[in-house]
């Protein structure tokens, strides 16, 4: 019986140490870490290279970091008008129901929840940056439309109000790297 048990110890042991350098943590953002199993999900999930899901992940963290640093969070409620959005969008009639066949397929409801938080809350952060910027003047429509004479006034306001809101919300974003701990583990 003793031998049993050490036998078996001995194969937990050996899982768990495989399992750490298989999941080893590759990235640490802010004391968070991004593990190989992160990248790799990522990876074959958008059929990106490692390097760029590192990208992403790291980015994610960044923007996730910035959101509890100003308190913009998802509300429940928010999440799961969007989890019934996408039941109804797949002819489920519950959150419930979706969850289910989530299970089924083998992924976690949990995960999908999360990632609709993060979404919902990058929107508000988004939001709340664009916010300061200020409307195209004259003379950059002007300008513009000068180049561009087949649009109208309107599509032209609304693309330098894109462009500037692209632009301030990358710089916003930089800004907040500067401010990140980011640590690459061998």
């Amino acid at each position: 019986m003793i031998k049993k048990l050490v036998f078996l110890f001995f194969i937990g042991l050996v899982s768990c140490l495989n399992a750490e350098v298989i999941n080893k943590i590759v990235v640490m953002v802010n004391e968070e870490p991004i593990t190989q199993v992160d990248i790799i999900k990522l990876s074959q999930r958008q059929n990106i290279s490692n390097s760029d899901a590192v990208n992403i992940l790291i980015k994610e963290k960044i923007i996730s970091n910035t959101c509890k640093k100003y308190n913009i969070f998802a509300t429940q409620e928010e999440i799961n008008s969007q989890l019934l959005f996408i039941a109804q969008k797949n002819n489920l009639k519950s959150i419930d129901e979706l969850k289910a066949a989530i299970k089924q397929e083998g992924s976690d409801a949990k995960e999908l929840e999360d990632k609709i938080g993060f979404e919902i809350s990058k929107q508000k952060l988004y939001g709340a940056i664009s916010s300061s910027v200020q409307k195209p003047t004259q003379e950059e429509v002007s300008t513009y439309k000068a180049k561009h004479e087949n649009m109208s006034d309107d599509e032209i306001i609304n693309a330098l109000y894109q462009a500037k809101t692209q632009a301030e919300i990358k710089s916003f974003l930089e800004k907040e790297q500067l401010k990140t701990n980011i640590k690459f583990l061998k």
